[in-house]
């Protein structure tokens, strides 16, 4: 059969054609897996860089509602603030008008700080004075205890871990707590 120069050139031929055909596939397919690796690699990395993106993006949606959050619970103890001042300014005007006593004013304007409440029903309102050296609480509604005692107990001399909280107020206090 490989006696005849035909056949000897088919054979080369078909081993020739064979080894290029084998040759390509190899070739081709370490191409193949290397760019498929590559692609796998990308994905991978842009698939990081979305959940970071995600991430930043929540943590940013975090800080933003604290902040109004924040802001929004300070307006309304402002506003709780301002009702109570209010008030107490009117019972003021009646006992400059001779409507009122001035121990019946004071009488009054405590019940009213000592019923508000917001934050539902949590927050507070109390009145100490901020008299020196150190202050006295006049009303307090969840600890009566407290009612006219000097707070002359270390505990009292902060708030938060913040040195001397009594000290950055004016003469008299109406606070808000929870």
């Amino acid at each position: 059969m490989l006696n005849s120069l035909h056949s000897r050139i088919s054979l080369t031929v078909v081993f020739i054609i064979l080894l290029t055909v084998v040759g390509i596939a190899y070739f081709v397919q370490k191409e193949t897996i290397t760019t498929l690796s590559a692609l796998q690699d990308e994905n991978a990395r842009n698939l990081l860089n979305a959940i970071v993106l995600n991430v930043e993006n929540e943590y940013n949606s975090l800080i933003f509602h604290k902040k109004t959050a924040l802001e929004i619970r300070k307006n309304e103890r402002e506003n709780i603030v301002s009702i109570c001042i209010s008030v107490i300014d009117q019972l003021y005007q009646k006992t400059l008008t001779h409507t009122l006593s001035t121990q019946q004013a004071k009488t009054q304007a405590k019940k009213m700080i000592e019923n508000m409440r917001y934050d539902q029903g949590v927050g507070y309102l109390w009145i100490n004075d901020m008299g020196r050296p150190i202050p006295k609480m006049i009303m307090h509604p969840t600890l009566p205890a407290l009612n006219n005692t000097v707070l002359d107990d270390p505990k009292f001399n902060c708030a938060l871990g913040k040195k001397n909280f009594w000290s950055t107020r004016s003469s008299a206090t109406v606070g808000a707590g929870n």
